[in-house]
């Protein structure tokens, strides 16, 4: 979990003013079975599934989210 950690707050790092916000995905594609969150990039299903209709500021909005969650799981 911490290499998968790493390697989303490295991606995150070109999110900020980025025309185009990069995905999360870091192709470590697993549902957790614990907290229901991919392995990978922290997100959720129904996350994955709108990624590619959501709009620029949409996808800023995920990455927060999935900023806060790596916060909240790191030991």
């Amino acid at each position: 979990m911490q290499r998968a950690i790493t390697l989303v707050r490295l991606r995150a790092r070109s999110v900020g003013a980025a025309a185009e916000v990069p995905s999360p995905c870091i192709s470590i594609c697993r549902m957790s079975a614990t907290n229901g969150l991919c392995e990978g990039c922290f997100r959720t299903g129904d996350e994955i599934a709108a990624w590619s209709q959501a709009s620029e500021e949409g996808k800023r909005a995920i990455w927060r989210t999935i900023e806060q969650r790596m916060t909240a799981i790191q030991p």
